[in-house]
């Protein structure tokens, strides 16, 4: 099998990422083993997802295989060029681990154990650390990785508010937590929000790709086919485009070749977004995650400066880095002379830094319900 590429499918094929060569390497089993940074073009995942092998027969089919399908040939998104091929999960875990200055628990790929300490039962301060912050449960929340504070709250605090299929907030809380487990009620209220997440992954998937279908089914015939077409006005025909019109393929950076089947892309670039509108449900479990509180906005551009004795360092819900204010104080932006006074109401965060420079209707702080600002 050397030197004989196969495609690799999971289905939906909502764009062309969803299709990729790969070098095969013949082993036991019937399960195929996927490098992690290459998942992410056809959104596979490592719980039993099929995958449909396509063996490539015809000289050509393996020369078109070899010199645009192959993966690391695909590291940029050919909608908007983001970053395809990035580290997840465990990856971001060691990186975080490695990046913060605790190295005495990783050796080559594996995290060591040896430093493991019983945080049963040890207090948590007002910042959300405990006294050791390399502890496992601080870098699985924090290290970006895959889990948040959200999730640890549902495990050892109780799982709160939950959402119903319509997405709206039901007003019996939960007040038990995952580790100690739900009473029937409990239980049936959190299948409200966790049959919201499932349905909707099931309805966005099936809309995106009826979406994409009749897109391609408008602009399929769309092909790059020539250098240039004279014009100067943009596009001059329907039925095709030149290289200078449509300009720079986002993959690779460079001009589009003669011959792209540029309508295509179109097709499946604006389907395959679809599928993420309403994951967030899915990934959160179905709790309800609007809140009452307002964003306060900068009325200007310029730096920000504060009284950093009127603020303690905290973290959001989510675990981001950000200040809480415990009394009542204002926020100065200063612009080439122009000073806009921000007033900033008791318990609420705010979320950037002393000296940082902010732009225009960024948001500076969440205000909390039940308190006004004024300017």
């Amino acid at each position: 099998m050397w030197g004989h590429p196969v495609l690799l499918n999971r289905a939906p094929t909502l764009h062309r990422l969803g299709i990729q060569t790969f070098q095969p390497i013949l082993l036991e089993g019937c399960a195929i083993f996927l490098h992690p940074l290459v998942r992410k073009g056809s959104n596979a995942n490592f719980d039993e997802d099929q995958m449909v092998v396509h063996v490539t027969l015809s000289l050509e089919a393996q020369s078109e295989a070899r010199l645009l399908m192959f993966s690391h040939m695909n590291l940029l998104s050919p909608t908007i060029r983001d970053l395809i091929s990035v580290p997840t999960q465990d990856m971001l875990i060691r990186l975080y681990v490695l990046t913060s200055g605790n190295r005495r628990g990783i050796c080559g790929n594996r995290y060591i154990p040896c430093y493991r300490r019983n945080y049963q039962n040890e207090r948590i301060d007002d910042n959300n650390y405990r006294i050791d912050p390399f502890n496992p449960v601080h870098i699985m929340c924090f290290s970006v990785a895959r889990g948040n504070a959200s999730q640890l709250h549902q495990l050892v605090g109780m799982r709160g508010l939950m959402s119903n299929p319509q997405g709206q907030m039901i007003d019996l809380p939960i007040q038990s937590h995952l580790c100690e487990g739900l009473s029937l009620t409990e239980y049936i209220i959190s299948c409200y929000g966790a049959y919201k997440g499932v349905v909707d992954t099931v309805v966005r998937t099936l809309d995106a790709r009826y979406l994409m279908c009749r897109l391609v089914e408008v602009v399929q015939h769309i092909f790059v086919r020539r250098t240039s077409c004279g014009t100067i006005r943009g596009i001059s025909s329907i039925s095709w485009i030149s290289r200078l019109c449509y300009g720079r393929s986002p993959p690779h950076g460079d001009l589009v070749e003669l011959g792209e089947a540029v309508g295509i892309i179109m097709g499946q670039s604006i389907g395959e977004p679809g599928t993420q509108l309403t994951l967030r449900t899915f990934h959160t479990g179905g709790v309800f995650t609007r809140g009452t509180a307002k964003h306060l906005r900068a009325p200007s551009n310029g730096k920000i400066k504060f009284n950093e004795d009127w603020v303690y360092p905290t973290r959001t819900r989510h675990g981001h880095p950000t200040f809480l204010c415990y009394k009542d104080f204002y926020v100065i932006i200063e612009s080439e002379g122009i000073i806009d006074n921000v007033n900033i109401p008791p318990k609420s965060f705010l979320l950037v830094q002393n000296d940082q420079y902010v732009e225009l209707e960024q948001v500076i702080a969440e205000i909390r319900g039940g308190t006004c600002t004024q300017f």
